[in-house]
């Protein structure tokens, strides 16, 4: 595989915590994310319903940039407990794995949450159903 860098220099930590992001971190995080894409860290998984891309961090980020991949998966598994304790999602674990699915009773359950839920949330949801259709395209019939 053919990797690209954008820049020399390894990508900069941004920090969003600001409300509004300056023109650098803008820069930094179109850095990092095109570094991440081109050493296989980061993966398009799919479109969401304004045609932009869904990603997810591949084992390579797992390996490579532990710190990042973990305060992901924290934040990955905050959001899933919060919409879990919701009714919106079933979480299945087992010894080393934790899987999500969503029911028709949590399609049921969404209504009750109209216009409650976070945009990380929401998100988290919609990445949800578009790996679901994703596993659906690829199964043999």
């Amino acid at each position: 595989m053919t990797t690209t860098r954008m820049t020399e220099r390894e990508p900069e930590k941004v920090d969003f915590d600001d409300e509004e992001p300056s023109e650098e971190d803008l820069q930094n995080s179109a850095e990092m994310l095109y570094h991440l894409l081109s050493v296989g860290a980061l993966e398009i998984m799919g479109y969401d319903n304004d045609n932009e891309p869904i990603y997810r961090f591949t084992d390579i980020c797992k390996e490579e940039y532990p710190e990042l991949y973990d305060l992901h998966m924290a934040e990955v598994n905050q959001i899933a407990n919060e919409l879990w304790q919701m009714g919106l999602i079933d979480l299945n674990w087992t010894d080393d794995d934790m899987s999500v699915t969503i029911t028709p009773d949590n399609f049921i359950n969404l209504k009750k949450f109209d216009g409650v839920l976070s945009n990380d949330q929401l998100n988290f949801l919609e990445t949800l159903v578009v790996q679901s259709m994703n596993d659906l395209d690829q199964m043999d019939y």
